[in-house]
């Protein structure tokens, strides 16, 4: 499936695993994690700060409550601005795939190798679990 504006909500749906979910409102708070993360981003970007355990905190949520080939193809097509800084989280969260396809058309596909690190990223990562 080919992920657009038009399906995502649908696409998201479709690989929810959460279990214990209830109602709704529970699928829409889980997708929210992604906003949260885009603004975790952004204050990164702005600031150098970053609230390490709170970024990891939505992203293990994430990859617990969705498929993780699909919340990963959600996460770069809804955050393009942050590439680098997903690279460098999904990496270290061993996440990261090598391509990501059916993003927009069938003829694109990002290379995860051709997108840099955030070396500063890593770092602040690495140091929560020395």
């Amino acid at each position: 499936m080919i992920l657009t504006e038009d399906n995502i909500i649908v696409y998201a749906a479709h690989f929810y695993v959460n279990d214990l979910c209830e109602s709704d409102i529970e699928f829409y708070e889980d997708l929210d994690r992604i906003k949260y993360i885009k603004k975790i981003f952004n204050i990164y970007e702005k600031t150098g700060e970053v609230n390490v355990n709170l970024l990891l905190n939505h992203f293990i949520i994430l990859y617990n409550t969705f498929d993780s080939k699909a919340i990963t193809k959600i996460l770069f097509f809804k955050l393009p601005k942050y590439h680098r800084y997903l690279k460098t989280l999904l990496y270290f969260t061993g996440h990261l795939p090598s391509r990501i396809s059916g993003l927009i058309d069938k003829n694109f596909t990002i290379d995860t190798e051709l997108i840099p690190f955030d070396s500063n990223l890593y770092l602040k990562i690495k140091d929560i679990y020395k």
